[in-house]
């Protein structure tokens, strides 16, 4: 089926995804980097990694109509991927400028944050209730959405990362390669073949 072989594609490239989310936590958590030094480099190339990896696992839930065939599903999970296509906007934003400083691409943070975080809990409320995905898939981004709202709770307005935000960025890396392996493996709701005609029915059933 094809709608299965959608969910795979995207899953595997989620929990790439979140590898490269963990190997940029580890790189963030236990090695000084200095602004535009090589370690520096290789942490933003490896974040912006994560985020277009895990724009394409938003775009799958989206792709395979997780949520139903909704106007407010279709909506809510297109804006929660280009959400976070926009933060990969804006980490190579990063890159091209050598800094912290993107520029005029640094809107595309407050942007992509505000989007990936609103639509995708919208989004993950959807397809928690609508059971298009079936068994414990159904309720990955839903838990996934949550802990990201829970993890904006625990960050502060700080240049200085603490032990809580680090502790809740891998609670979410984690939580990525999880709805990576969830859409992965997911199974959908069996849709009824459409009804033939009246005039053919009838025709098949003269035969």
């Amino acid at each position: 089926m094809e709608r299965t072989r959608r969910a795979r594609r995207a899953g595997a490239i989620g929990v790439a995804a979140g590898v490269l989310w963990l190997l940029s936590w580890v790189g963030e958590a236990f090695l000084e980097s200095d602004e535009g030094s090589a370690t520096w480099y290789v942490d933003q190339i490896l974040a912006t990694s994560a985020l277009l990896g895990t724009a394409v696992l938003m775009y799958g839930l989206a792709w395979t109509r997780s949520g139903g065939d909704s106007r407010a599903a279709r909506v809510s999970l297109t804006l929660s991927w280009i959400g976070w296509a926009l933060l990969a906007l804006g980490g190579a934003g990063l890159l091209a400028a050598g800094s912290e400083d993107p520029g005029l691409l640094g809107i595309a943070f407050p942007l992509g944050g505000t989007l990936s975080s609103l639509a995708g809990l919208v989004g993950a409320v959807i397809i928690a209730t609508r059971g298009e995905l079936t068994g414990w898939p159904r309720w990955m981004p839903l838990v996934f959405a949550g802990a990201r709202v829970a993890a904006d709770v625990v960050q502060v307005p700080s240049d200085e990362n603490t032990p809580a935000t680090y502790g809740a960025e891998l609670v979410t890396f984690l939580l990525i390669i999880l709805l990576g392996v969830a859409l992965r493996s997911a199974t959908f709701l069996a849709r009824p073949p459409l009804a033939a005609p009246a005039g053919m029915a009838s025709a098949e059933h003269s035969r």
